[in-house]
C-alpha cells in the first residue's frame, strides 16, 4: 500500500507535514518505508528531544574512532577493485585509491556500510545475486545547508507549499523549508527532489527560490546583499527504497541472505531504517560472525 492511499483509508492527513521531508514523493512511496523512517523512536524523540552529543556534534564519535584507528584509516579514498575469492590464508583483497597513492589491503571480513547502489559499488566483484538485488534499488534526492543574507525577517520560517498538489505539498524538486537557527542571521535550508539531482543545480534553485521570496514582500534582498551559502551537504542517495512488488517477492529476505558471503558483511540505512539506534543495533547483531575466526 503506498503512502497515499494509507493516508486515504486511515484519516491520517494531519502527519502528512510532520513526515514528509526527505521522502521525495512520498504519497507513492510504500507506506513500510514511511513507518520504518518515522517510526515510535522518531515519533518520541520529536516531542520529547533528541539525544545528542554534549558539543552537539554528531560526527563527534567517528573523529574520536579516527583517532583511536589512526593511519588505518584512509580518508578522500575510493575503492579500485576487490577480489572476494579468499587466497590459501583465507584471505580477500581490495585495492584503494587514496592521496598517498594506490593501497592494497588483504583482510578476513570486508564490511560495507555506504548505499549499496550499482553506482557506489563500481570496482567491487559483484556476483550475480548482488547486482540483481543492488540494482532494484532506487533512491531521492535530499539537500540540506545554511544559508546567510536571506532578506527575512528575524525568525520567520518560511514552509514551500503548492496549491494544486494533494495537502499542499511542494512540487519536487523544491525547497522544503527555510527556518531560523536561534537569531543568529544563517538559516537553514532543506531541500528535496524525487530523484538524485546536479549539486549546483540544487545550489542554483535554492538561492533563486530565496530570491524570489521578495517578489512575495517576505523578504527583502539587494543585489547588494545576495544569499550566500555558509554550508551545504548533499545527503543524496538518500531512502534507499525498492517497489512494493519486490518486497512482496522476498527482496529482502534475498539481500539479508547476502551476509557473510564472500567474507563480506553489509550493515546501513538500506538494510534497516534511517535510525542510529537501530542500525547500532544491526551492526551489534553482526558483530559476532563478523569478528568470528579473525584470531
Amino acid at each position: 500500500m503506498s503512502f497515499g492511499q494509507f493516508i486515504e483509508k486511515y484519516n491520517v492527513s494531519g502527519v502528512i507535514h510532520v513526515v514528509y521531508r526527505s521522502y521525495g514523493d512520498i504519497l507513492h512511496q510504500p507506506t513500510l518505508y514511511v513507518m520504518k523512517y518515522f517510526g515510535v523512536n522518531a515519533i518520541y524523540n520529536l516531542f520529547n528531544g533528541f539525544i545528542d552529543t554534549k558539543s552537539q556534534n554528531n560526527s563527534e564519535i567517528y573523529d574520536k574512532a579516527a583517532r583511536v584507528l589512526g593511519q588505518n584509516v584512509l580518508l578522500q579514498s575510493h575503492v579500485v577493485s576487490t577480489n572476494r575469492t579468499a587466497d590459501a590464508d583465507g584471505l580477500i583483497e581490495i585495492k584503494i585509491q587514496s592521496p598517498q597513492g594506490l593501497k592494497v589491503i588483504r583482510a578476513k571480513k570486508l564490511v560495507v556500510t555506504i548505499p549499496p547502489l550499482l553506482s557506489n559499488l563500481d570496482g567491487f566483484d559483484l556476483g550475480s545475486s548482488e547486482k540483481a538485488l543492488f540494482g532494484q534499488f532506487r533512491s531521492v534526492g535530499y539537500y540540506t545547508s545554511l544559508v546567510q543574507n536571506t532578506g527575512l525577517p528575524a525568525d520567520t520560517a518560511v514552509l514551500n507549499t503548492d496549491s494544486n498538489n494533494p495537502y499542499d505539498l511542494p512540487t519536487l524538486p523544491a525547497v522544503y523549508q527555510i527556518v531560523p537557527t536561534g537569531g543568529t542571521g544563517i538559516y537553514q535550508v532543506e531541500y528535496g527532489s524525487a530523484s538524485p539531482q546536479p549539486i549546483e543545480a540544487v545550489k542554483s534553485d535554492i538561492l533563486a527560490s530565496i530570491r524570489r521570496l521578495k517578489t512575495t514582500g517576505i523578504a527583502n534582498v539587494t543585489e547588494a546583499d545576495e544569499p550566500q551559502f555558509v554550508a551545504f551537504t548533499s545527503h543524496t542517495p538518500f531512502q534507499l527504497t525498492v517497489p512494493a512488488d519486490a518486497i512482496k517477492s522476498g527482496f529482502y529476505s534475498k539481500l539479508y541472505a547476502l551476509q557473510g558471503q564472500k567474507q563480506t558483511f553489509y550493515t546501513g540505512a538500506a538494510f534497516h531504517a534511517y535510525d542510529s539506534s537501530l542500525l547500532w543495533r544491526l551492526t551489534e547483531d553482526l558483530l559476532p560472525k563478523i569478528s568470528s575466526d579473525l584470531d
